[in-house]
């Protein structure tokens, strides 16, 4: 499983491990609060308004996505999937509202299927653009079908040269930008608006392996020259790198890399 997304991972894995029912059962309403706080459309996706967008989760914090999202609600399909597992172990009595919640983003999450492309979109209303990362992490977390993941590697290896730079992958397909920012100083090809990142690489690894293994261990392979040649980047673009020692950087290629040596 992939690290540093939805933030739930290390406490919940923590109390499951241990066995501590006290510890979750203290935490739990917390996490919940946090969970309610993030607002979703009846069909359990999570969404932005329009009118009124707020800051977005998943390493697009400064994009103004609106509809209902993609990445966002994968994170929150995660969050949900994580927190019932535990808590049905432990007895807990809302299990059933988590696998709820979880199973509504299941149902609907096709809505923002592209099916002429073979890839989600970022959102349905602002920023309704091929969503690269996304896409992957759909096939990550288990909601794209075979099919789909299948679509997904096949459209990652035929628009290779435009997303992947030194193993690094964009947000974007080509030199697109996002449509829209809360801040407008990054220009198209920089940070997030354009540049290469290390993060998504323990869920785009696996989708391009479907297809082409030697392609995914080259991926990462190219990432490991490159840090060892011009040190961990937050992201990358030609010869810029942007935020040095960035840890979603090392902590995800060491996860991609472990997922490889896995396989054999």
């Amino acid at each position: 499983m992939l690290l540093g997304t939805t933030g739930f991972a290390d406490p919940i894995h923590t109390a499951a491990i241990n066995g501590d029912n006290d510890f979750f059962r203290n935490l739990e309403p917390k996490l919940r609060k946090g969970l309610d706080h993030v607002r979703r459309a009846e069909n359990g996706l999570v969404y932005n308004h329009p009118a009124n967008p707020q800051c977005v989760y998943g390493f697009t914090d400064i994009v103004a996505k609106t509809g209902h999202l993609l990445f966002t609600s994968l994170l929150y399909y995660q969050a949900c999937v994580e927190l019932g597992n535990v808590q049905k172990g432990m007895g807990g009595d809302h299990a059933v509202n988590y696998r709820a919640r979880a199973d509504l983003i299941h149902k609907n999450l096709s809505i923002l299927w592209n099916e002429q492309a073979g890839m989600y979109l970022a959102a349905d209303e602002g920023c309704r653009q091929i969503d690269i990362w996304g896409s992957a992490y759909a096939a990550e977390v288990g909601l794209a079908t075979d099919e789909q993941q299948d679509r997904i590697a096949d459209y990652l290896l035929a628009h290779w040269d435009e997303i992947v730079q030194r193993g690094q992958v964009r947000h974007l397909p080509g030199k697109e930008g996002w449509q829209r920012l809360f801040v407008g100083w990054h220009p198209v090809g920089s940070y997030i608006n354009g540049a290469h990142w290390a993060t998504p690489l323990p869920w785009v690894v696996p989708v391009v392996a479907r297809k082409a293994p030697e392609r995914a261990m080259q991926m990462v392979s190219d990432v490991i020259d490159d840090f060892q040649a011009d040190g961990v980047a937050e992201c990358i673009n030609g010869d810029t790198r942007n935020v040095p020692n960035f840890v979603a950087s090392i902590t995800n290629l060491y996860a991609a890399s472990r997922w490889l040596a896995e396989q054999d």
